[in-house]
């Protein structure tokens, strides 16, 4: 009988055991996924700053050309980037921007826990 006990105990730290390390594993799934979403995303985002970056240098420096100036160009493409972030700012004030992005948070925390 005392046999029988002590199998049913390590029987039930063996449950625990793996229990607990197909839950490390799926946790480690889980982070590796969303640290690859957001390096990609960050890679991303890099990418369309420089190519933002040097096709606003271009436009400028052509408006430059056009108008016949040396900084008219850069005022004006500047003044489009004012203008952009003004709109950006009040809709975050009104959380249309805030709503989408946690909703999409939402449904990709959701994506990884099915």
């Amino acid at each position: 009988m005392p046999n029988a006990i002590g199998n049913y105990i390590r029987n039930i730290f063996d449950y625990v055991e793996v229990k607990f390390e197909r839950l490390k594993l799926r946790t480690i799934s889980k982070v590796v996924k969303v640290s690859s979403i957001l390096i990609s995303l960050g890679l991303f985002l890099i990418i369309v700053f420089f190519v933002v970056f040097f096709l606003s240098f271009g436009l400028a420096s052509l408006l430059n050309d056009i108008l016949e100036s040396s900084y008219l160009g850069f005022l004006i493409v500047s003044g489009f980037y004012i203008v952009f972030i003004l709109i950006v700012f009040i809709l975050f004030r009104r959380k249309i921007i805030q709503n989408f992005f946690e909703s999409l948070l939402i449904k990709l925390i959701e994506s990884f826990t099915e």
